[in-house]
């Protein structure tokens, strides 16, 4: 997928995720608003489109979004602004410049503008392909004359102006569940972003060694009478680089717990946690969160610098602020890091949780899934974007007040309106997604897009 198709589908898809809302529309006489938006979007090989959109998730903008594009037959030409606020309160403003010449596209993004990508990405001559996105937004236009949304109509001297309003009561469960998974197939499939629709679909492991090096000790003492030499790492090959007994002895070794991991591992296939001890013998459970908490293996892990979380530790335990000394032995062998982790996975185990999260506050929270823990410490530094869309588990209409402009011709003028939305994550929580857009498509068949000359750019910027 390249740069020009995964951006016009981040930009096409936010307006298509509305589009149930505004064009598949009840009654007849407005179905015509489906069919000029697609006809705009699979159909039109020459024309200029200009937008311009707000974000707010939970009541607070985390995206504003200004872009233009331009259709040339096979040319195109897309211009993308993105204002995304930071938390000490300025605005850190991004976007990329993309333009198709003959098959080839030419990007310039404005963090790094003396770079121009280059990218073959074959003959389109109109905005989208039909396919992908569009299958799954054709089955909201078959909804159109079953929705009972209020719409208002008023004739202008050249075309038509409808407004419409539509309440999450008028919006039926199969219109939100096409809405869920046209925005699933958008993040994973153009924007690259990975779902964790479900956490208990993880790869599941149905075996893993208890401790590795202790099983291996075990077996060659076992089979050869001998201690294994602490360092045996560095005794396998002799000062030529030549393999010692030892060598042979320990791959010898390695061979029997491999076969003894793929025998536990096709026992426990179907269900169930083998876990190969120490001793070669084999403990069942029904989960690894279920291992962790038998055997006092509580994970913890850390959703900031381990420097702000071991300060607020140290102080509380000693009474103190760390000196040069205790940040020396913070990863020392048995050293501070391993005491801290081990007081925290204590908080742990004393409340029965297998995982947690130590924050920067020196708090930590329990989950009952590693999954969900993995999970969160990756949402904790990502953009909201990423948040949304990775942990979507379902999205609902909240409602919508759209106003679509179409032009003597019936073609598509402008656009604009707010929409609303329920969105619950994987971890059953509810927010509230709430867009403000509004856009224009003119100059049809008048559009022209000027060959991208990368030798004047770059003279340009310098």
């Amino acid at each position: 997928m390249t740069r020009k198709n995964r951006v016009l589908c981040l930009i096409t898809a936010g307006v298509l995720c509305i589009a149930f809302a505004f064009s598949a529309l009840a009654e007849g006489k407005l179905f015509k608003i489906w069919s000029a938006g697609c006809d705009l979007l699979l159909k039109t090989e020459n024309v200029t489109l200009s937008g311009h959109a707000v974000f707010t998730l939970d009541g607070e903008v985390f995206k504003t979004f200004n872009g233009s594009y331009q259709q040339d037959t096979y040319d195109s030409r897309m211009q993308v602004t993105l204002d995304t606020p930071k938390e000490d309160g300025s605005v850190y403003t991004g976007g990329y410049t993309v333009t198709v010449n003959d098959g080839v596209a030419y990007s310039v993004e404005t963090a790094w503008p003396y770079q121009v990508g280059m990218t073959h990405v074959g003959w389109d001559k109109t905005i989208l392909t039909n396919g992908g996105v569009m299958a799954l937004i054709h089955p909201l236009g078959l909804l159109a004359e079953t929705l009972p949304f209020d719409v208002a109509e008023e004739k202008l001297n050249e075309g038509v102006k409808y407004r419409v309003t539509a309440k999450k009561e008028e919006i039926p469960a199969e219109a939100n569940k096409l809405l869920t998974q046209l925005a699933k197939t958008c993040a994973e499939e153009y924007l690259q972003i990975p779902s964790y629709s479900d956490t208990n679909e993880a790869e599941k492991v149905s075996a893993f060694y208890h401790d590795y090096e202790a099983l291996m000790a075990y077996q060659y003492k076992k089979i050869y009478g001998e201690d294994l030499p602490e360092n045996y790492n560095d005794l396998v090959f002799d000062s030529k680089g030549k393999e010692t007994n030892l060598f042979y002895r320990c791959q010898n070794i390695e061979n029997l717990m491999g076969i003894l991991y793929a025998e536990t591992a096709n026992r426990y296939a179907d269900g169930g946690l083998g876990v190969i001890m120490a001793d070669g013998s084999v403990a069942s459970y029904e989960s690894y969160e279920d291992y962790l908490i038998d055997t006092g293996k509580e994970e913890v892990y850390y959703e900031t610098d381990l420097g702000t979380v071991f300060e607020k530790w140290y102080e509380k335990t000693t009474g103190e602020k760390p000196d040069g000394d205790a940040y020396n032995a913070l990863y020392e062998e048995d050293g501070l890091f391993d005491k801290m982790n081990e007081d925290f996975a204590k908080q742990l185990r004393a409340e029965g949780y297998p995982c947690g999260i130590v924050h920067a506050d020196g708090t930590i929270t329990g989950y009952k899934k590693v999954a969900d823990a993995e999970i969160q410490i990756v949402l904790n530094n990502a953009t909201p974007t990423y948040r949304i869309l990775s942990t979507l588990s379902e999205i609902k209409a909240d409602q919508a007040d759209v106003t679509v402009v179409l032009d003597g011709q019936g073609r598509i003028s402008s656009v604009e309106g707010e929409a609303s939305f329920v969105i619950t994550d994987i971890f059953a929580k509810e927010h509230t997604l709430n867009v403000e857009f509004d856009g224009k498509a003119f100059d049809y068949g008048k559009t022209k897009v000027e060959a991208f000359d990368t030798d004047a750019y770059l003279s340009s910027v310098q």
